[in-house]
């Protein structure tokens, strides 16, 4: 079965290749090479990787190698498609992604999702005593800094400053929509040695002298819970969030054009913005309790116990 562990995109290829595209920019920048040596690299990495975790760690551990059906490698076809066997269902968290699911002929099951079901008992686990404050959290996503300057036009100093006015003009307008209160950014851990995305932290704390830097350290999920705005772009915490109990305002910004950055754009509890007024006109509200809806779905244990997958006494 696949278990997917964020959003699932209308389209599943197309997404990777997103993903995958920002991801060999940054490291393309990060060692000053070509497109095509660093590609070359992200798939070899990617290769070696899948051994290890999946044939190696599992033989060490329990002398038997783990021996999934997906090719560790994506190939030109797209053979998530119309499922030629590599799995025998996919469990998703809503009718939305079923519809995707059946709509490329692959069987499904929509199952409550572990975050909404057991998230706050392990959140306050982890963050003991923390609660929601007045405060907006900026998460933006690596490699996209280093995607955007290869295809926006002028000198490279102006391709970045155009990238960051854009960030700084969001976060402005939404400090005037929620005035007193605290705005943070958090560096996306992928991109903590990116120079581009140095320069753009640069510039919108200089822009901006209320803006926080959040520590390296410091974890992502401590802030997004003790937070009451969200704001980010294709980030796997915005789903994250919306998954879990309570309400929050959430924001994908789209303003870069760039491959995937719609990806919540039909995504209920999130808003879609792809200009800079349309989010000064939004009606920023927190998403509607999805309560009724979670609970009329069967858990996740349900689920693998009705089908004989998972047994314990």
């Amino acid at each position: 079965m696949v278990y997917p562990s964020s959003a699932l995109s209308k389209d599943y290829y197309n997404d990777f290749l997103s993903i995958a595209n920002l991801l060999i920019s940054a490291l393309q920048n990060k060692l000053g090479i070509s497109y095509r040596m660093a590609s070359a690299l992200f798939y070899w990495r990617r290769f070696f990787s899948f051994f290890f975790n999946y044939w190696l760690i599992p033989f060490i551990l329990t002398g038997t190698a783990f021996k999934p059906r997906i090719d560790p490698i994506f190939r030109p076809n797209k053979y998530f498609n119309k499922n030629p066997g590599y799995f025998d269902f996919i469990i998703v968290y809503s009718l939305r992604e079923k519809r995707i699911t059946e709509a490329n002929g692959e069987p499904s099951h929509v199952v409550r999702n572990p975050l909404y079901t057991c998230g706050k008992v392990a959140n306050d686990y982890l963050f003991a005593g923390l609660t929601e404050k007045n405060q907006i959290i900026v998460l933006p996503t690596t490699g996209e800094i280093e995607e955007f300057v290869k295809t926006a036009a002028g000198s490279l100093n102006d391709r970045i400053m155009l990238y960051a006015s854009k960030w700084a003009d969001a976060i402005s307008i939404l400090q005037k929509a929620f005035p007193g209160f605290e705005t943070y950014i958090k560096y996306h851990p992928m991109g903590l040695d990116s120079s581009l995305f140095h320069r753009v932290i640069a510039f919108l704390t200089t822009k901006n002298r209320s803006l926080k830097i959040i520590k390296q350290e410091e974890r992502a999920e401590k802030y997004i819970l003790g937070s009451s705005v969200i704001l980010g772009t294709i980030s796997s915490t915005l789903w994250w969030t919306n998954e879990l109990h309570g309400e929050k305002v959430i924001i994908s910004l789209d303003l870069w054009s760039l491959p995937g950055g719609d990806k919540y754009s039909d995504l209920d509890g999130i808003h879609y913005v792809r200009d800079l007024t349309e989010l000064r006109n939004a009606k920023l509200q927190a998403r509607r309790s999805n309560a009724v809806h979670k609970n009329q779905l069967q858990t996740l244990t349900s689920f693998l116990k009705q089908r004989g997958t998972l047994k314990y006494s």
